[in-house]
């Protein structure tokens, strides 16, 4: 191991409160929350694709440091788990159940899966859904999925904003969002929310255009000369994707650019624009924005290179030859700094934010890392 490996593992002591590191037989693609204390990863190779449920060690959720130093147990535990036959894209939790929603790279579908069935450790499927309006373009795009905290039967999937579905889990039963035409590249999204009840919001891949929907409504076509409800933030040579609070929305390129907006009133407010520096190095796909829970001015960056970066959104630029840019104020580096390895190129493949524990993130490498990590800053 090179020596400024060395000097990271010395430095972790004082620059992380918790760090656990963890390598799994395969590389975790994506990840959410079942609780606080739980969550549920799809791991895939070239040979097998699995959904585990895995419990959070006591150790990293307790409040009392001195308390922590007691509790013995450091490990992730496998809850349950199953196998899906494609690598699997997309996970969301459904709210207030025992189930989980998955997309895969085959299809623009979903999948409704059961955690623990019939008092077994098994994940099972138990349901597929798709559209009515069939992908004809060469584009292959897995759905986006979104769930809805304030009515868990109603779930959103799609690839497009033609063939966006809300689909009521409960009763099994779709309907299309959209009127229906040919699928255009511009009308791609790279991520959907909830933002209330009957509101959703989604962002177009390839320009960062944001549209608002009213679920309650029937949306008018969606086409190429329909006047978009939001502004369009760059140029068409960037991937975008996004995240959002309660009114903020929080979007990423791939070039490294992030812009921050008010969506409140159904309109789209540019508050502010940041130059990270960053540009992707891999599959542009890959690249993912999260908001922090507990500190709203605070987001976070992966699927540039092998490290998860951390912003805060209110610290003043650095200028350097005429040139603007914002310093993260933490980067962890722990997927490319553990690996025995160094011959391969290890890209951050997904990462979340804790519901509220401020600082707590966990975090996946192409390597096949699942790091848990609590960060601390100088003078905190």
């Amino acid at each position: 191991m090179a020596s400024d490996d060395d000097d990271w593992f010395f430095d972790s002591v004082k620059n992380y409160r918790n760090l656990f590191m963890y390598d799994l037989q395969h590389p975790v693609t994506c990840m959410d929350w079942v609780d606080d204390k739980n969550l549920v990863v799809a791991t895939s190779s070239d040979a097998r694709n699995e959904i585990l449920e895995l419990s959070v060690p006591d150790k990293l959720l307790s409040d009392d440091s001195e308390s922590a130093g007691l509790l013995k147990d450091r490990d992730f535990r496998q809850k349950n788990g199953g196998f899906s036959t494609c690598k699997i894209c997309c996970i969301k939790h459904i709210p207030k159940s025992r189930q989980v929603c998955t997309s895969d790279e085959t299809n623009t579908g979903i999948q409704v899966w059961k955690i623990g069935s019939n008092g077994t450790d098994l994940i099972e499927l138990a349901e597929s859904f798709k559209s009515k309006h069939v992908d004809k373009s060469d584009k292959k795009c897995f759905s986006k999925i979104a769930v809805n905290e304030d009515k868990p039967a109603c779930i959103v999937f799609g690839s497009s904003l033609n063939n966006l579905c809300c689909l009521d889990v409960e009763k099994g039963t779709i309907h299309e969002i959209y009127d229906k035409t040919e699928l255009t590249e511009t009308s791609i999204v790279s991520e959907i929310k909830f933002m209330g009840q009957n509101s959703l919001i989604s962002c177009c891949e390839n320009s960062g255009e944001i549209k608002l929907i009213d679920l309650r409504v029937k949306q008018e076509k969606s086409d190429n000369n329909r006047k978009g409800t939001s502004n369009t933030v760059c140029d068409k040579c960037s991937y975008w994707t996004m995240d959002i609070t309660v009114d903020l929305v929080y979007r990423l390129s791939s070039a490294g650019s992030v812009v921050i907006s008010d969506v409140r009133n159904g309109s789209d407010k540019i508050l502010q624009e940041m130059n990270t520096q960053k540009q992707s190095k891999t599959k542009h796909t890959e690249i993912s924005i999260k908001a922090s829970p507990q500190q709203k001015q605070n987001i976070s960056l992966s699927g540039f290179d092998g490290n998860v970066y951390i912003y805060d959104t209110q610290k003043s630029p650095v200028q350097e030859f005429g040139y603007s840019f914002t310093e993260p104020i933490f980067n962890h580096q722990g997927h490319v700094k553990n690996c025995s390895d160094q011959s391969d190129i290890i890209n951050s493949l997904a990462h979340l934010w804790h519901p509220w524990k401020p600082d707590l993130i966990m975090s996946s490498g192409s390597e096949g890392s699942l790091h848990a990590w609590e960060y601390c800053l100088p003078n905190t």
